[in-house]
């Protein structure tokens, strides 16, 4: 930690206040790593408009105190062990030096910036964009990025040498976005959520918990060739009409209850009762009330205790699918937080936008809050596309909610490892810091006495065999492989360190996930959202992503607290040192029936045979696999299913890229993670 001014920096200061801070300009450092990687890329839209205001934040470099003591409280050894900081102790510890603060304050002053609320180790301040920019000495522009307008600095900015030297970034002066990473089954390469209305269904049973089913036969015609495949069969016929037996599958909460062994928990009061659950969301959702109010008593679940920090400003059904997408996610979270803890009280806060900046506050605030167990956060943004703001603003928070012995989750993104989307190996921030726990996604299919008959990492391609038209289904020829979908978010972070929980783990960087849950939108969960502003037309749908292992494994945490009858922090540092009994390791999953089959064109001379193989491309070396034949409910087209072939990331015994060390195992989860130490640092 930097000690005061010197004398003389503190004169010159004085003399530059007195003369209306032009002199500010005169030598200035820059901040690096602050311009955003779309610009040069995206369409500038020209300057932004200078008298529109902002809030920026001056994140301070006072973190080194709190790293020595976050070193501390999770150090088995230390006398300082478990010994979680007070909100009043983490603001003296990130307290600057005053000297520092009074520069700092005068500087925003002088260029017309006013001051606001802000966590501990960071300066706030609003003001029209123009001061902001002679402030930091940048221009900011308007960009045009995935359809969205954004605003960014140009180039990095600048700040007076001594006043650098106590600042480490500055968030706000762009908007980098984050995205929520809730999936949905697609019945081609587009992905509508389909759903149904609530109401034609009763007593809360919708789509089939069976969603793998023996393997069958199939037989498409066309005028010029016949197609015959056999193998097995994934979800159930689109002609079903019985509640409970819809096509082609989704988990209630029992479901999940019954299939990881969360029952006995239940049964024994433990429901996370007294407990506290923050979920952070951007925009929020107008009708999460009676959503989750919905779906408690469709499901029989308790009313939920729902507190909402912030104002939403999105609902499921907005014309604007940004903001609906982001609705749909807070409900999706909410409902399946309660699911998982019936008992605790839920807070929601409501970050304005989805901007970096403003996510960040929301966890922080989040932290701060009395109760809170353990926060959840279903969003994320490639990790090489993020810059030094966007790490210090989330780093801080994450930090400030480890040090209060508090455990930050977050999704690991629906991309796999991001060479589709990008052309080059990524993974997602913040699910990356080595102050999070990241959450990875798994398939999941069931017996009928709810038991798991099959799990394997989250990752899916799908090849289109048989187009639908008014006279049935004629078979493609050739087959058309549509190539890889989603899958769960993993590897190896560009940026951080390996942590010490992660000591035994190959390489030197931070590895995820850590964990996993359901994750597949095709072995999905039920989630409940509002068609209108009624509050009483209601959708079904079945939902997945790792946005519904983030609030899963959340809730769950949070039962593995009241089990210990304390906080028990961040939960990596205990995750690694639990046994086979409390994480089930996944392994990948083959099957001697994955479909194959056989084309007989007039077209070819030849037959043409489709081996599982052919059919499950592109496998990139993803062996083994479990494919199916699969009848769209929504297209009536059928395609081949893969599943476990996530992108390049592989599933592997231990700890894998795609699921982390595993999914809990309920019961034996919760007792472990509440008896074990978290291991200690190297």
């Amino acid at each position: 930690m930097r000690g005061p001014l010197r004398l003389t920096v503190a004169v010159s200061l004085l003399a530059v206040a007195a003369s209306g801070g032009h002199a500010w300009a005169q030598s200035r450092t820059p901040l690096s790593n602050h311009t955003p990687w779309y610009v040069g890329r995206a369409a500038d839209l020209g300057p932004a408009d200078p008298h529109e205001v902002i809030t920026v934040s001056l994140h301070l470099k006072t973190e080194q105190g709190l790293d020595r003591a976050l070193a501390g409280l999770y150090d088995p050894q230390s006398p300082t062990f478990h010994q979680w900081l007070t909100s009043a102790e983490l603001a003296a510890l990130l307290a600057p030096q005053p000297a520092d603060e009074q520069s700092l304050k005068r500087f925003l002053g002088n260029h017309h910036l006013e001051p606001v609320s802000s966590a501990p180790g960071t300066l706030a301040a609003r003001g029209a964009i123009g001061d902001i920019e002679s402030a930091f000495d940048v221009s900011i522009d308007l960009f045009r990025v995935d359809g969205l307008i954004v605003r960014a600095n140009t180039t990095d900015p600048k700040l007076p040498g001594e006043l650098a030297a106590s600042v480490s970034a500055v968030s706000g002066l762009a908007q980098h976005l984050m995205r929520p990473h809730l999936a949905f089954a697609q019945p081609a390469t587009s992905g509508a959520f389909q759903s149904v209305p609530l109401g034609q269904v009763a007593d809360g049973l919708f789509y089939s918990a069976q969603c793998f089913l023996p393997p069958v036969q199939v037989t498409f015609h066309s005028a010029t060739a016949t197609a015959v495949y056999f193998g097995n069969r994934f979800g159930q016929s689109i002609s079903n009409t019985t509640p409970g037996t819809w096509a082609p599958c989704g988990y209630q909460p029992s479901d999940i209850w019954t299939a990881y062994h969360l029952s006995p928990l239940y049964q024994n009061g433990i429901d996370g009762t007294g407990e506290t659950i923050a979920v952070i969301e951007a925009y929020g959702s107008s009708t999460i009330q009676t959503d989750a109010a919905e779906f408690s008593a469709v499901y029989g679940l308790p009313a939920p205790n729902i507190t909402v920090i912030g104002t939403p400003s999105a609902a499921p059904y907005d014309s604007d699918t940004t903001l609906s997408g982001w609705a749909d996610e807070t409900s999706l979270d909410v409902e399946w937080v309660h699911s998982i803890a019936p008992g605790a009280g839920i807070v929601v806060v409501v970050s304005p936008d989805e901007t970096t900046q403003n996510l960040a506050n929301a966890v922080a605030l989040a932290a701060s809050l009395p109760g809170v167990v353990a926060i959840s956060g279903s969003f994320g943004w490639p990790e090489s596309e993020q810059d030094a703001a966007t790490f210090a603003a989330f780093e801080q928070a994450n930090k400030l909610a480890a040090a209060r012995g508090i455990s930050v989750d977050y999704s690991s993104g629906d991309a796999g490892d991001y060479v589709a989307a990008l052309g080059y190996s990524d993974v997602e921030y913040p699910a990356s810091s080595p102050w999070a726990t990241a959450l990875g996604g798994v398939s999941v299919g069931l017996h009928k006495d709810g038991s798991i008959a099959m799990q394997t990492g989250w990752g899916a391609n799908i090849t289109r065999i048989a187009d639908t038209t008014a006279l049935g289904n004629p078979p493609l020829v050739p087959p058309l492989q549509e190539g890889f979908l989603y899958g769960a978010g993993g590897g190896e972070s560009g940026v951080f360190h390996k942590p010490p929980f992660q000591r035994r783990l190959a390489g030197p960087k931070r590895l995820l996930p850590d964990v996993s849950w359901v994750g597949d939108p095709y072995t999905g969960v039920e989630a409940i959202v509002s068609a209108d502003d009624s509050g009483h037309n209601f959708l079904v749908g079945v939902v997945g992503g790792t946005s519904v292992a983030s609030p899963m494994f959340t809730a769950l945490w949070t039962l593995a607290n009241e089990q210990a009858e304390q906080l028990l922090g961040t939960a990596t540092y205990t995750l690694y040192g639990l046994s086979s009994r409390a994480l089930t390791d996944v392994l990948p999953v083959s099957s001697p029936s994955n479909p194959a089959g056989f084309i007989l064109s007039s077209t070819r001379p030849k037959l043409q045979v489709e081996s599982a193989r052919d059919l499950a491309q592109p496998l990139s070396g993803a062996e083994p696999f479990y494919s199916a034949l699969f009848d769209s409910n929504v297209t009536t087209r059928w395609f081949v299913l893969t599943f476990g072939t996530d992108s390049s990331l592989r599933v592997t015994p231990g700890w894998d890229a795609v699921t982390g060390l595993g999914t809990p195992n309920g019961v034996e989860f919760v007792h472990e993670a509440a008896g074990e130490a978290p291991q200690s640092p190297p």
